[in-house]
């Protein structure tokens, strides 16, 4: 099985500076990484070349790093990671002292991403862990999600490794959730991957074929070889559990023949060793170690401790099927030593199975038992972990039920003890006042009885009237009360119907906007048609109509000219309809780019080509200016060679006779720029405004009688703006005009 990282991906960021002195120069990073190289894939030595020819010139250009130089670090230790860790690991660390230096947090993330993909290769799982953890955590900080899931995805490996099954699903599962809101259809498939994998870890082979199967067909849509090769593979893999030969040979050859044609050294190393195990299942020995024997060079090439492991294994078994028990006797020790040291539990287990096997080949029944007898404490410590997992994950719960339990009841404590003061409280009022009234009674009683009588009569009276005009003033409050209440109701009906209506003429001042948007199109459409196409349709009309009148009467040359004149009347007719369903196309959404990265300055040298004629009758000349950098953009190349031969149309149309064209091209780190000089009238400060309107009608006219239909410009920005780059123009009145493009080189970012 093969668990699959994802790509590095390295959006723009402006640059801050941090200072190199001090730091080792470019040259000994790359006498480092020489020294002990490992050669690897043609495509990735000339990645791995243009990095480092980059760093260079950055090192040359600036004595302090920035963003940018950490980014190309970080880039390099990425690359080196899987062939040449002690390289990968030293520009690592670089990058990392450079991003706490400079407070560089997205590159710090990146960094210590990838000491943990270092650390998991040479099998330091500790190490991993800890790295991988600190990358996540700045990661979700700064809210990088692209960051953060790939941070989970090797987490997860690491957990694989480790045999904590649970703790890798978990991580896996995060992953897959911000790779599906990143809409990232190449990494979902690697996160899918990845998930089938634990369930078939863990015997449940419906639901990994399921999630195998998911995978493969996701990498399917997204055109991802590497990982469609991968899926394949491991389908194989279940196959060969259900002792299916055939199919898994068949995905096995698909998975190999991907990973040949990316130069995939570690998925090709895996898909020999699994036909090699197919071929001994069907007693084809000779043929399996010659693809297992094959299949360990290349792994211990690469330098991946845990898949020497299972070539080692492979060999070990195939010797003793084979009857050559004791020549796979060494592989099979060698495996159970290599897992031993790297403390990687579910690989030891697999080791000793196999050693057991060996021994029982070689009737050395006493060691297959000691073997055996290890083996299960193995199995037994792997089963333990999980379930000590669980154990502290339901204590946790546990405690955090007591505790909550234990705050509830002194709560309830407290509230008892102060219902119980209040009460005394209460009480001790009560009682003075009791008395305070006794007392008052008592000296009224002995200083006048028939006074107190006489009061108490007037009192009686006055509380009696006082308790009709309470009933009275309350009836009348109660009325009022509900009178209010009504009307408050009204009101609220009256504000929400207020509302409403807002909202209703909003909404049809939106739609009354739109539908006269609508109509002013339709009547530029209609204008086009009326205008534009009605003439030359005479014209073909006209032509035809004379060739049928007086064919007997011309000659041959005559009407070759009619119908070549109908052919360019035709032409213009084929361009105005062209314009129109594009513009619809592209603003219906309907208009759809396959953009990927292609070398700019053959589409370029293309379309002057197909323009050098019609430029030589009017005797202009076409310039080409390139430089010797890269030309490389990521866009749709249709869609590139249609925005380059309109606006190098628009320069032969609007060029007087006898000028120059100079088409330039520029290139950056970030972009390349195409510029398209005219010698022209140029452009009127009017006419800059509505330059690249639909249906634009500028002063502006063809030099030579061509035609324009006021839709191409338009079309040139959307398609440009479509696939995230820009497009302007400069001009002066009388000086010209310089159209100017520029096309990343770069996916955008997400």
């Amino acid at each position: 099985m093969i668990r699959q990282k994802p790509p590095l991906i390295f959006p723009f960021i402006q640059p801050s500076r941090l200072s190199l002195q001090g730091t080792l120069p470019l040259a000994v990073i790359m006498l480092m990484v020489a020294c002990a190289h490992i050669i690897p894939a043609v495509a990735q030595i000339s990645e791995i070349d243009s990095l480092l020819l980059k760093l260079q010139s950055a090192e040359k250009a600036s004595a302090t790093a920035d963003t940018a130089y950490i980014r190309l670090l970080n880039q390099l230790a990425y690359r080196y990671d899987g062939f040449k860790t002690d390289s990968a690991m030293f520009l690592a660390e670089k990058a990392r002292s450079f991003a706490e230096k400079l407070g560089d947090k997205r590159g710090l993330a990146r960094s210590y991403i990838n000491i943990g993909n270092i650390n998991e290769t040479r099998g330091q799982y500790n190490s991993a862990l800890k790295a991988h953890l600190q990358g996540i955590q700045i990661a979700e900080s700064i809210g990088d999600k692209s960051l953060t899931a790939r941070g989970c995805n090797g987490l997860g490996i690491v957990y694989w490794d480790k045999g904590e099954y649970q703790s890798a699903l978990q991580s896996y599962l995060k992953s897959l959730r911000l790779y599906e809101e990143l809409k990232d259809t190449v990494n979902t498939a690697r996160a899918v991957n990845n998930i089938a994998i634990i369930h078939q870890q863990q015997n449940n082979f419906k639901e990994a074929m399921r999630f195998y199967r998911l995978s493969y067909d996701i990498a399917h849509k997204g055109r991802d070889k590497k990982s469609i090769a991968v899926a394949a593979g491991n389908i194989g893999q279940l196959f060969y559990l259900e002792k299916q030969y055939d199919s898994t040979l068949a995905y096995m050859e698909e998975s190999k023949a991907l990973a040949l044609d990316i130069n995939d050294k570690h998925t090709i190393a895996a898909r020999m060793t699994d036909i090699g195990e197919v071929q001994q299942a069907t007693g084809k020995y000779d043929e399996a170690l010659k693809n297992l024997f094959a299949a360990l060079r290349i792994k211990e090439e690469i330098g991946e401790s845990t898949y020497i492991i299972n070539s080692l294994q492979s060999i070990a078994v195939t010797l003793a099927a084979a009857g050559r028990a004791r020549e796979g006797l060494p592989y099979a020790l060698r495996a159970v030593d290599s897992a031993q040291a790297l403390g990687a539990k579910s690989y030891l287990r697999d080791a000793l199975r196999n050693l057991v096997t060996v021994y029982d080949s070689l009737r050395m029944y006493k060691e297959a038992y000691q073997t055996h007898r290890i083996l299960a404490d193995v199995r037994d410590s792997l089963i333990s972990s999980e379930s000590l997992q669980k154990t502290l994950q339901l204590q946790a719960e546990f405690e955090s039920e007591k505790k909550d339990k234990q705050i509830l009841l002194l709560t309830k404590d407290q509230e008892l003890q102060a219902t119980t003061r209040n009460m005394l409280i209460a009480l001790g009022i009560a009682l003075a006042l009791g008395i305070a009234a006794l007392y008052a009674r008592f000296r009224l009683k002995v200083s006048s009885e028939r006074q107190l009588q006489a009061q108490n009569a007037e009192i009686l009276r006055q509380q009696h009237l006082l308790e009709e005009q309470a009933a009275d003033i309350e009836t009348a409050n109660t009325a009022l009360h509900e009178k209010n209440i009504a009307l408050e109701r009204q009101q609220n009906i009256l504000e929400e119907q207020a509302r409403e209506i807002e909202i209703a003429n909003s909404e049809l001042q939106e739609k009354n906007l739109t539908l006269e948007a609508l109509n002013q199109e339709k009547n530029e459409f209609l204008g086009i048609a009326a205008h534009d196409l009605k003439n030359p349709l005479q014209q073909i009309i006209m032509a035809s109509g004379t060739i049928a009148r007086y064919y007997d009467r011309m000659s041959d040359n005559d009407i070759q000219q009619q119908v070549h004149n109908m052919g360019v009347v035709a032409h213009r007719i084929t361009e105005i309809v062209t314009n129109l369903l594009d513009v619809n196309a592209i603003e219906r959404g309907g208009m759809t780019f396959t953009s990927r990265n292609f070398d700019i300055l053959p589409i370029v040298q293309n379309v002057i080509q197909s323009y050098t004629a019609s430029a030589k009758e009017k005797n202009i000349t076409l310039h080409l200016h390139a430089g010797r950098s890269s030309n490389l953009v990521f866009a749709d190349e249709q869609a590139t060679q249609q925005v380059l031969d309109n606006l190098i149309s628009n320069a032969v149309k609007y060029s007087p006779h006898g000028k120059n064209i100079v088409v330039r091209l520029k290139s950056s780190t970030e972009v390349v720029r195409v510029e398209i000089h005219d010698e022209g009238p140029g452009i009127s400060a009017e006419d800059m405004r509505k330059l690249f309107g639909k249906f634009a009608r500028l002063s502006a006219r063809p030099t030579g009688g061509e035609h324009s239909t006021g839709l191409g410009l338009s079309i040139v920005k959307k398609i440009v703006e479509a696939m995230n780059g820009r497009v302007w123009c400069e001009s002066e009145l009388g000086k010209g005009a310089m159209f100017i493009v520029e096309l990343s080189c770069f996916p955008a970012s997400i």
